[in-house]
Parts: structure tokens; C-alpha cells; sequence
């Protein structure tokens, strides 16, 4: 009798670790990515590093300021190419590729960039307060890594013509709680984005590896050498250059 009370013992404690919600998966990611005091103060953030696509590689930085002010670009040939886009608080801009050519974005474009700029200082940190919902899945291995599964979901965007889900599948480690891949679906197919390297910069774990994948193809990859976090960053960089 004292063995089967202890199994049933021990089966009640499987139980409860693995039924956590999603809620509580995710107050535990926060609090390992670095908790809420960390992230409420965090106001600016430089990242700066390597992309690779086509198997050319090129010097990229990321700026984020807040809600409201975002840009990633890389350097080639002497040229800032402004990809996906700049969001100043107001405008939303890139650089066309084909011409080379900077020009504003409008419509849904702009708004995706809007939305995404809104999740600072992390998506799952703001989701309540943007009006999105997050699920739980099956748990998963994801290279022999035990994971969690979760789901941000968003409304579904139609970019230049293309739809684009706005659920986005995050596993996550159960040892550690890092994200360490998210998968959306496009008209392209399952874009796969595996997440690696995760360092603290000033209290705040960030991954400073990620590799995209298009079926089962790296189709860009993204190296950072640094990360500083509240630092200062002129408005101006943000904006339409005259």
C-alpha cells in the first residue's frame, strides 16, 4: 500500500509540473530573460552585427527606442539599405532594393512595422497590453531539447498581397526557459527561426545567434557581436533622410 500511495504520489507531482498554463510558462521566461523591474526600465537598445543571405554577408544594426521608434539596416558598398523598414513614431520607410531608393511604406507594410515596434521590450511582456492571446501546445523536443510549446497570436496581416498568419509557435527550453526556435507560416511556407547564444547584457538575456529557415533551407542568418541596452539614441536617426 505505502508503494502505490508513493506513485500515486509522485504521478500527482508529474502532473502538476507538466500542466503548467501558458501563463505561467510565460511569467517564468520573464522572470529568466531578466524580470519585470529590468524590462520596465529598459528604454533604448543597439544591436550590431553580421547578416548573412545568398551566402553574401554584410555589417547590420538594429535600433530600438521605446515603443514607437524602430530601424534595422545594413551597410554595402558605403549605402545604409534600410530593411525591413524605419518607424520614426510617425512615418514608416525602407529602402527599395531594386532601386536603391529610399521610399515610405504605407498601408498594412507600415502597420506590421507599428505592430512589431509596439511589443518592445518583449513581445510576451506586452501582449496583454497590445490585445494578444497566447496558447499552449504539446510539449516538444526540438533537437533532443525538451521545450515547451507556446503561441502568440496576432491578427492575420496581408502584406503586398501575401498573407501572412499572425500565429507565431515559440519553443521553449524547459530547462532554462530560452526561446530557442518560433516558426510562422507564410504563402512561402513555414519560415523557422532557430535561436542560439543567449547572453545577459546588463541583467537581460538576448539570443545573439539566429538562423532562418525556408523548407529546410538557411535562407539569412544573423550574428550579433554586441548588444548595449539604455543607452543613448538620437531621434533623428530614425527619421526620412531629407
Amino acid at each position: 500500500m505505502k508503494r502505490v500511495l508513493i506513485s500515486f504520489a509522485l504521478m500527482a507531482i508529474t502532473f502538476g509540473v507538466s500542466a503548467q498554463t501558458a501563463e505561467e510558462i510565460i511569467a517564468s521566461y520573464i522572470q529568466k530573460m531578466g524580470g519585470s523591474e529590468k524590462l520596465d526600465n529598459l528604454t533604448s537598445v543597439r544591436m550590431e552585427g553580421t547578416a548573412n543571405t545568398n551566402g553574401m554577408e554584410f555589417p547590420m544594426t538594429i535600433l530600438l527606442k521605446g515603443k514607437d521608434h524602430y530601424k534595422s539596416f545594413v551597410s554595402f558598398q558605403g549605402m545604409d539599405i534600410v530593411q525591413p523598414a524605419s518607424y520614426d513614431g510617425t512615418d514608416v520607410w525602407n529602402t527599395n532594393p531594386m532601386t536603391m531608393q529610399n521610399e515610405m511604406l504605407t498601408g498594412e507594410a507600415a502597420d506590421a512595422i507599428k505592430s512589431e515596434t509596439a511589443d518592445f521590450p518583449d513581445a510576451f511582456y506586452t501582449y496583454k497590453d497590445n490585445g494578444y492571446e497566447i496558447e499552449k501546445g504539446e510539449d516538444e523536443e526540438v533537437n533532443g531539447v525538451p521545450c515547451y510549446t507556446i503561441t502568440l497570436v496576432k491578427p492575420d496581416q496581408t502584406i503586398n498581397g501575401m498573407e501572412v498568419s499572425g500565429r507565431t509557435e515559440f519553443k521553449i527550453d524547459k530547462s532554462n526557459y530560452q526561446i530557442i526556435q518560433k516558426q510562422q507560416n507564410s504563402a512561402m511556407g513555414a519560415l523557422i527561426t532557430v535561436l542560439s547564444d543567449h547572453k545577459s547584457v546588463n541583467g537581460i538575456t538576448y539570443p545573439f545567434k539566429m538562423e532562418t529557415k525556408l523548407g529546410g533551407n538557411v535562407v539569412s542568418s544573423v550574428e550579433f557581436k554586441t548588444i548595449e541596452t539604455n543607452i543613448q539614441i538620437d531621434d533623428m536617426l530614425f527619421s526620412f533622410p531629407d
